[in-house]
């Protein structure tokens, strides 16, 4: 049984040397990825996250909670319905 030409079975092996290379292909991956991030990313990331968990903490046990629920779900539906419900999509629309 042969797989695609991009896989390596000998890769896909089990045991020490496998674990290694996974962790050098997690790790190179991991720097390639932190190589693009500035620290203006890193402050405006906390800064939003900050904003959001306030928000979520002064809404929390009060009666807006449910409504953002509902709002989350009625968002979530109408993400989903653009370009496959035409109807809806139009609805949302407007």
């Amino acid at each position: 049984m042969s797989g695609p030409a991009w896989l390596d079975y000998n890769k896909l092996a089990v045991g020490p040397k496998s674990s290694s290379l996974w962790k050098r292909s997690v790790r190179d991956a991991f720097s390639r990825a932190v190589a693009h991030v500035s620290v203006t990313n890193v402050i405006d990331i906390l800064l939003v996250a900050i904003v959001i968990y306030q928000f979520l903490m002064l809404v929390r046990g009060t009666r807006a909670a449910p409504m953002l629920v509902a709002w989350r779900s009625c968002a979530w539906i109408l993400h989903r319905a653009r370009g496959e419900l035409t109807t809806l999509s139009w609805l949302s629309a407007l």
